[in-house]
């Protein structure tokens, strides 16, 4: 079985006249910026923070503070938290954003572009033993099928 990762969904977040780039995470529950993007956006007055939040690598990030930023994201306005670390990587926009925002998944994925494209895949066939097993009320293809296809829905 071959692994591979999936690339990070990257959405634009307008703050004042900046353009943020942040990677959309929804495995984060608290958006966050980097010292310097936070220094980009004027620095707005931080606030201390209890929060701990932990990287991938379960590294805890350094925080520096918190802030609320209006911004503009999908022609929406709202007054957001942010948690600001020192550091230079990516902005996350994390779960926390959902209320404030009313996200339309599927205009968010139809700008999203992937490696490959899907195909069909043949399974292995249903032997007798298998078959069955299967309850009355299900119905399943003759024995002039050698192969069923494993499809996946576009659009």
């Amino acid at each position: 079985m071959t692994l591979s990762r999936t690339r990070h969904f990257h959405v634009q977040v307008k703050v004042k006249v900046f353009d943020l780039t942040m990677v959309w995470d929804t495995g984060s529950t608290q958006s966050i910026i980097s010292s310097a993007n936070w220094e980009k956006i004027g620095k707005p007055e931080l606030k201390p923070t209890q929060i701990v939040i932990r990287d991938t690598s379960n590294k805890i990030l350094p925080l520096t503070g918190q802030c609320k930023i209006s911004c503009e994201y999908n022609e929406q306005k709202a007054k957001v938290p942010v948690l600001v670390y020192s550091g230079q990587n990516n902005a996350l926009k994390g779960t926390n954003w959902f209320p404030q925002f009313g996200f339309n998944f599927n205009k968010i994925f139809e700008k999203i572009t992937f490696n490959q494209t899907a195909k069909a895949k043949p399974i292995r066939s249903v032997s007798s033993t298998e078959e069955a097993l299967v309850p009355d009320n299900i119905s399943v293809p003759g024995p002039d099928v050698k192969e069923f296809q494993e499809t996946k829905a576009t659009g």
